[in-house]
């Protein structure tokens, strides 16, 4: 535990539940190995880390004024002022760097800031260094000093040794000790927070400094929050589309060759149009032996999900093998998962090289797909150009501005709405009317200021699709059913619109269409 397992997380109740875990499974084995309790290892210090902001202010300066004045442990006498400083101005440049720690945890790099932050300083050093040597050299005609040095890296130009850059991390968190323990006074409770919040944002940063044989997490989902949003994006270019994708990548990083990495997460990164880059840049390639589509009721959220292992090596001409288990109920799921492992011809189970995904446009792992199916992306006579899947509106408010078919007629404004609903092939009767006279201008009026003043293009959307024909499907049925939609009505967001659709034959709600639409959904623009 105090050398091989590890743990950030940005929510301290986490963390404490984690370090009681652990220390309740090592009793219990010790237990199980009837080790008596006089016997058993002490069990002092856990790998885990809160990921929390370290604040700057007055508390900083008080700790910049104990470098410059006491002798730290392990050295001999107090540190030369630049060095003071240089290590005072570290700690605070690590303090601004993790201003979104709080809320983007590891995806934050820390140990790169860190090292970048050393060796600016180092570099600065060398250039101070000579700029010092360079302006008390005398003009040999005047007997003069050949320039004045003003410039504002004179402190780092006294530093006396080249080592003290490879010692700076380590001195400061001595330091940061020594601080804590001579706490004295009515700010001593203060300074000995800020010495622990201090210490503890330098072992985030060696956390974040190692290479792992194994990460495990269950990262959030969604975007990012809008004050990481520009720095998470700049860093995780190929990731950016959702930040459980920034994690995925972020592990990848930290792997050591050979390593592996397993994710419990959204199962959308694996298949939709959106995560298209995130696929073909960053997870297809390495190696990905595992995949397990568990579908909905596994977490506590209704998120569908998927559990998958990577490998941090090139991608493998061997199998992958998927296990689907979306139509499984909850508690059966766990069954039929050890079933799909340990018996390779399971219903659940299908064995496919990711190879094979790359004929199909935005590798889409679609393995549900027979290898015929897979195939005819290559066939220069199927076209799929051309198609568009169009999420429609939302209204905030359906008592105000829904009504049922009969109660509105759409020669006073009022439009037939799809709206999603239960399984039906084919066709499922339109049933609600929706307000859109003048163009909806009492919904944009009521849709324009909520969500802080943000339009009401952002609850209204794909208005040019509006009255156009083409199919429409509910976003949650036990199978998909794409149902015919006539002209003149208008889509919602649970009841999206495909225009046009690429196929040329009939729509046949059968397993054969159901496979074909999944795989175009994929492929098609959704927005």
């Amino acid at each position: 535990m105090a050398h091989n397992l590890h743990g950030i997380d940005i929510d301290p109740r986490a963390i404490q539940v984690a370090g009681l875990t652990l220390w309740l499974r090592a009793h219990r084995s010790w237990q199980r190995l009837k080790v008596r309790a006089a016997l058993r290892p002490r069990i002092q210090e856990a790998r885990l880390v809160w990921a929390e902001p370290l604040a700057d202010g007055d508390l900083l300066a008080g700790f910049a004024r104990t470098l410059r004045s006491e002798i730290l442990p392990g050295q001999t006498k107090p540190l030369a002022p630049a060095e003071a400083q240089v290590l005072g101005d570290l700690l605070r440049s690590v303090a601004h760097h993790t201003r979104l720690v709080g809320e983007a945890g590891w995806l934050i790099p820390l140990e790169r800031e860190l090292a970048s932050l050393i060796e600016t300083a180092r570099q600065q050093w060398q250039d101070a260094r000579a700029a010092v040597a360079k302006a008390t050299q005398t003009d040999m005609f005047r007997g003069a000093p050949a320039q004045q040095l003003t410039m504002p890296l004179e402190a780092l130009g006294k530093v006396r040794r080249k080592a003290f850059f490879a010692e700076a991390e380590d001195l400061l968190l001595v330091a940061l000790t020594l601080y804590a323990e001579q706490a004295a006074g009515p700010d001593a409770y203060q300074r000995q927070l800020f010495a622990a919040d201090a210490a503890r944002t330098l072992a985030l940063v060696d956390l974040c400094r190692l290479r792992y044989d194994v990460v495990l997490m269950n990262p959030p989902f969604g975007a990012a929050a809008d004050a990481s949003k520009t720095y998470l994006d700049r860093n995780y270019p190929s990731a950016k589309m959702d930040i459980f994708a920034m994690f995925v990548d972020r592990a990848l990083r930290r792997l050591r060759p050979g390593g592996f990495v397993g994710i419990i997460s959204s199962r959308t990164g694996l298949f939709i149009s959106s995560f298209k880059i995130f696929r073909e840049q960053v997870l297809l390639r390495h190696h990905l032996p595992l995949v397990a589509d568990l579908g909905g009721e596994v977490l506590d959220a209704t998120v569908e999900t998927a559990a998958y292992v990577i490998q941090q090596a090139q991608p493998s001409p061997q199998p992958t093998t998927f296990l689907r288990l979306l139509n499984v109920p909850g508690e059966e799921k766990a069954e039929a998962l050890f079933d799909g492992l340990q018996n390779e011809d399971s219903e659940y189970r299908f064995d496919i090289p990711t190879a094979e995904f790359e004929v199909i446009p935005g590798q889409s792992l679609a393995y549900w797909a027979t290898k015929p199916i897979r195939q005819k992306f290559t066939d220069s006579a199927f076209n799929l150009t051309g198609g568009a899947v169009k999420q429609g509106l939302e209204t905030a408010n359906n008592f105000r501005f829904l009504r049922l078919w009969w109660e509105k007629s759409p020669k006073y404004g009022w439009f037939p709405l799809t709206k999603g609903g239960s399984y039906y092939p084919f066709y499922s009767d339109i049933y609600l009317s929706i307000n859109w006279i003048d163009q909806g201008r009492e919904l944009k009026a009521w849709a324009a200021p909520l969500y802080g003043n943000s339009g009401w293009s952002r609850i209204i959307k794909s208005v040019s699709y509006y009255f156009t024909p083409g199919l429409t499907y509910p976003r949650r049925t036990h199978t998909l059913c794409p149902q015919a939609m006539p002209a003149g009505g208008i889509i919602s967001a649970r009841g999206s619109g495909i225009y046009p659709f690429p196929l040329k034959a009939a729509v046949v709600p059968n397993k054969i269409f159901s496979t074909w639409l999944y795989l175009l959904l994929s492929l098609l623009t959704i927005c």
